[in-house]
């Protein structure tokens, strides 16, 4: 999906005009190529539970506002007492939701999508702090920006194809249209996510960004998946306090 996308974004820029080659925007390259970990970890984390996994991982953007406190000057916009407390709640929902399910014997998904879930939030949330300062800071191109951070992925996601011994010929499968549903898809929240943090501080954008990708796809997973089947209440009560 990250060369769908990345097909998508260098043919764009190039129609438009928008490939510049420079020394500063090998940065973007690097921060999409140590990105696609974190896409490589949430896969993980979804192939235990979507819905789970969709509720927290709005973690993400925690790190990316306390780095945006730190380092670009946005302290001050972080007042208000609900932020961190909402951090706090989504962490304790976290843990909760980990829980082992009640299925006789089984592993749940307590240690495997914790793991998954928080080396994911780690580097997702790093990685939107550069895409804050790609966005607002250096004001790189949209279109410039899309084709080097999916070029980077492709590279980043290289390495990943031999640890998981895959033939690399997905797109002559049977999933081959969903993955170029995929990669569509990923660009365009990409665009959505960019153009948000160009045009607003990340304490408008985050709370925004995070109810929008959470609600539906924790909808999907409970319901379309069944992910509902089998809960316990400790994680009904997790899923509500998240």
């Amino acid at each position: 999906m990250y060369v769908i996308a990345a097909i998508l974004a260098i043919s764009g820029a190039a129609i438009i005009g928008y490939i510049t080659i420079k020394a500063a925007f090998l940065w973007i390259l690097l921060v999409g190529a140590y990105q696609t970990w974190g896409g490589h970890f949430l896969l993980r984390a979804y192939s235990y539970s979507l819905s789970r996994t969709s509720l927290v991982i709005s973690l993400r953007f925690v790190i990316t506002v306390a780095l945006a406190a730190i380092f670009l000057g946005e302290a001050s916009l972080y007042t208000n007492p609900w932020i961190p407390a909402g951090a706090v709640l989504l962490l304790i929902a976290t843990m909760m939701l980990g829980k082992k399910e009640k299925k006789e014997g089984g592993e749940g998904v307590s240690k495997g999508w914790l793991i998954s879930v928080f080396l994911q939030i780690a580097i997702a949330g790093s990685a939107g702090f550069f895409l804050k300062v790609f966005a607002s800071e250096l004001e790189v191109p949209k279109l410039t920006f899309l084709s080097y951070w999916y070029f980077g992925a492709v590279l980043g996601a290289a390495p990943m194809l031999l640890l998981e011994r895959d033939d690399g010929r997905v797109l002559f499968r049977k999933g081959g249209l969903w993955v170029l549903l995929a990669g569509t898809l990923i660009i365009t929240q990409l665009v959505i996510e960019y153009t948000a943090y160009q045009l607003m501080p990340l304490a408008i954008a985050t709370p925004m960004l995070a109810f929008g990708t959470t609600l539906g796809a924790v909808l999907v997973g409970l319901f379309v998946f069944k992910e509902i089947n089998g809960l316990t209440r400790v994680h009904l009560l997790g899923f509500l306090i998240g």
